[in-house]
């Protein structure tokens, strides 16, 4: 009979819980060297190479060469085939048993001509499931085949996740053995990782962290590795602790298994179609396995990839999809950007996404920390962020307790959701997750959880929806603000007029003036210089290509060494142009135009650059004469507001924002406005205008942007609001400039017109619905209320709305 100690010092009960189950510590005599028993070599194991990626009919046929345990394979990208023949010993009858298989690279395991589970070791999936009971009449000999992406779960960099691809890596097969798994372990071990997690995060102020230490103390002292037949005991403490049930008042977590895959990041497109697979078909298998596990999955592209490539795992996912385990949510074609796309590119990603889905599957996806969240038009939907600031959550007590300690909502929202699962093609949720979220469904001290999808936790949230607070505007995430401007590739004066503007132009290329004649007033602040081209250094913490540190803004060094001074080049009454190039460092320079077109109310600047630098940010900045506390900035559709000043912790996140193809400071009576063709990265901090212009990260692409880069940018003082100087309209004929085609007509012709400033005709096409039929979107662009008249010199049947 077993006693408890007279002295329970948590510090060294907790240690002794975790010794016990330690990977490193103790493992010839703890329980966690008992997961694993006997193992078996497997019968032979050969490989084929392949530079591309073919599919399993053709891998079969191609010569295989023996190999073994230790070997590497390359290069980066390339694809080894593996042959595996197998043989169980009758002796291991009974018996789970495993093909356990390890290496650096992502792997798929083929049986009779099926793919039917990813191996990746980052995503803990390195063993296949050969039987759960070894029986006589199963196949004892098995012959499959796994096919090993010579690339790790986040690609091949040199040395860090997002540096730029190493293309001569090579990976190495680890282990490729049979083993008999003891699952009796597994499930103590669970129970042990479960009660040690609780132990830790509810600390020493809580009653029931010290009743998790105490019965994982008591649980070592009846367990003894050695004899399986004494885990019953332990086990039976365990689930008296976690069958301990919550009162109703505590929080509910929406568990949703998730597998977050970016259909382009650190590999090829094609790498990512396989990942999906690898990780898709993991997932049904564990659906088989436990009926009430859910899993959320978006993009119709990935879907659309998976049943071209893989329809028979395509068949098994609608199988799924019907069953209402397997749940696409989203609604558009990929989880897109939503800051620079233009607000048709996101109609089209909703259209053909939801048309996917309904095709496939059957229904539309339905549109969903918790609030409402009201447009620029005012309108509103219900959102969440799952308070535990992850969609790659283990089931762990921890997600659950910063799931409630993150909530800014308590007692609006009594629900969230936790997204459970290994992304970027780690396979998703594994068994291990499923398991500990199963032990604690319903534990005094922790958050209930329940198996759940999208509709029941928004039914629930909107049911609770009386007390949530209204979010209304802009969302600033304020992560990745360098995407705005990385991979882009995408001695006197000058004095130039056309009526409406009157510009000033030093050798250097600066705008030392840029007069509105209308009223006679200066743009460009007095002593300032416009169009002052400055290189930043761009260091930033982690993510090279994706973000800009505010830091970076303390590095400023103008460019002003000129290589040829400016000159004019045109000074004809349709168009004056001036040309002038400026040296950025010893390997990069500028070259610019600048025009000034009759009748027109801006300047504009035609600039090419030929760009060599290595973390380096290159900006123009116009210093202006305008004091407002906020700047405007077009997004889809439409346009908001940001500060120009840097009062707090919020307004100085806004240091790098993004905008389409103008922002705009005006005060009362004046302002000015900088358009650009291709160009998303804006900074007005009080008077200065400053547009981004190229960035020069190293990973991922150790060759974003370098080599001639071509773009233009314009100023464009005016009088009264913005919306009354036309900005919006002339931004769009900056971007899609008047094509003259000579042609006799007898009379004006236009395919379609509206009769109201406000409102762009922003799209003509094809309709979806039928060839006959054309689609016509238009929006309201100032921010008002409008009546408008479409016209047109069509002949038109019918038309609705």
């Amino acid at each position: 009979m077993y006693h408890q100690p007279i002295l329970k010092n948590r510090r060294t009960l907790l240690e002794r819980a975790e010794k016990f189950i330690s990977d490193i510590y103790f493992t010839d005599c703890n329980l966690r060297g008992r997961l694993f028993g006997d193992t078996h070599p497997l019968e032979s194991i050969s490989v084929f190479l392949s530079e591309k990626r073919i599919p399993y009919s053709e891998a079969v046929q191609k010569n295989f060469k023996p190999c073994a345990v230790g070997d590497a394979f390359g290069p980066t990208w390339w694809t080894c085939w593996f042959k595996v023949v197998l043989k169980i010993p009758e002796a291991w009858r009974g018996k789970e048993v495993h093909l356990r298989w390890e290496s650096d690279g992502e792997g798929m395991v083929w049986r009779d001509e099926q793919p039917v589970q990813g191996l990746t070791k980052e995503g803990e999936k390195t063993s296949y499931v050969l039987t759960d009971c070894l029986e006589d009449s199963e196949p004892h000999g098995i012959t499959l085949y796994v096919e090993l992406a010579c690339n790790g779960l986040f690609g091949a960099g040199q040395g860090s996740m997002i540096a730029a691809p190493d293309p001569n890596r090579k990976f190495t097969l680890q282990k490729a053995e049979l083993v008999i798994f003891n699952q009796d372990v597994r499930e103590l071990l669970t129970d042990f990782e479960m009660l040690v997690d609780i132990v830790k995060l509810l600390g020493e102020g809580e009653q029931r962290g010290f009743q998790a230490l105490f019965t994982a103390n008591e649980m070592v002292n009846l367990c003894d590795p050695a004899n399986p037949s004494s885990f019953a005991a332990a086990r039976s403490l365990a689930q008296k602790f976690f069958g301990q049930k919550n009162g109703d008042s505590q929080h509910v977590v929406h568990a949703m298994g998730h597998c977050h895959i970016d259909s382009a990041w650190l590999w090829p497109y094609e790498e990512t179609i396989r990942k999906c697979a690898r990780s898709w078909v993991t997932v049904i298998r564990l659906m088989e396995k436990n009926p009430e596990f859910v899993f959320t999955c978006s993009q119709a592209q990935q879907f659309q990839w998976v049943k071209n490539w893989y329809p028979s795992l395509f068949s098994e996912i609608k199988q799924f999809v019907q069953k209402g385990q397997f749940i696409p949510v989203g609604g558009t074609w990929v989880e897109m950007d939503g800051n620079l796309p233009s607000g048709e590119s996101m109609v089209r990603q909703f259209l053909h996404g939801q048309k996917f889905f309904k095709d496939e599957f059957g229904h539309y996806c339905k549109e969903h920390n918790t609030f409402f969240w009201e447009g620029i038009d005012g309108t509103q939907v219900l959102t969440h962020f799952p308070p535990g600031n992850s969609y790659e959550m283990k089931g762990k007590v921890e997600d659950l307790v910063n799931t409630v300690k993150n909530n800014k909502d308590k007692g609006r929202a009594n629900h969230s959701a936790v997204l459970f699962g290994f992304g970027d093609g780690g396979g998703g949720p594994t068994q291990l997750m499923l398991d500990r979220l199963q032990r604690i469904r319903n534990t005094d001290g922790l958050p209930k959880v329940q198996m759940s999808n999208p509709d029941v936790l928004f039914s629930q949230l909107e049911s609770d929806s009386s007390l949530l607070c209204t979010w209304v505007g802009e969302l600033f995430l304020e992560l990745h603000n360098g995407t705005y401007t990385t991979q882009a590739k995408v001695d006197g004066t000058i004095i130039m007029e056309n009526g409406l503007l009157k510009a000033t132009i030093d050798q250097t290329g600066h705008l030392i003036s840029l007069l509105l004649l209308q009223t006679n007033r200066e743009t460009i602040s007095e002593g300032c210089l416009g169009n002052q081209f400055a290189l930043f250094d761009d260091v930033p913490l982690y993510w090279d290509a994706w973000d800009v540190m505010d830091y970076h803004l303390q590095t400023r060094k103008p460019v002003i060494e000129v290589i040829e001074p400016a000159k004019v080049v045109r000074s004809g009454s349709l168009q004056g142009s001036v040309s002038f190039s400026l040296r950025i460092s010893g390997k990069s320079t500028i070259r610019q135009e600048i025009l000034l077109d009759a009748c027109c109310p801006y300047i504009k600047f035609n600039t090419q650059v030929d760009w060599e630098e290595s973390h380096k940010f290159l900006k123009v900045e116009f210093p202006v004469q305008v004091r407002s506390p906020n700047a405007t900035y077009e997004i889809q559709f439409g346009h908001l507001q940001r500060p120009t000043h840097r009062n707090t912790s919020w307004d100085w996140a806004r240091f790098e924002v993004w905008g389409h193809k103008w922002a705009d400071l005006s005060e009362h009576g004046f302002g000015v406005a900088l358009l650009n063709d291709s160009k998303y990265g804006y900074s007005i901090h009080g008077n200065i205008m400053t547009l981004s212009l190229l960035r020069a990260p190293k990973a991922p692409d150790a060759n974003a942007d370098m080599g001639s880069q071509n773009f233009t940018y314009a100023l464009m003082p005016h009088t009264g609001p913005f919306q009354d100087a036309s900005v919006i309209q002339h931004a769009y004929n900056l971007n899609f400039p008047l094509h003259v085609f000579h042609r006799v007509i007898s009379e004006p012709w236009s395919a379609f017109s509206v009769n109201s400033p406000a409102v762009i005709l922003e799209t003509v096409k094809q309709a979806e619905s039928s060839k006959k039929a054309l689609l016509i979107r238009l929006y309201e662009s100032h921010g008002s209320c409008v009546t408008t008249t479409l016209s047109t010199s069509l002949s038109v049947k019918e038309a609705w709305q």
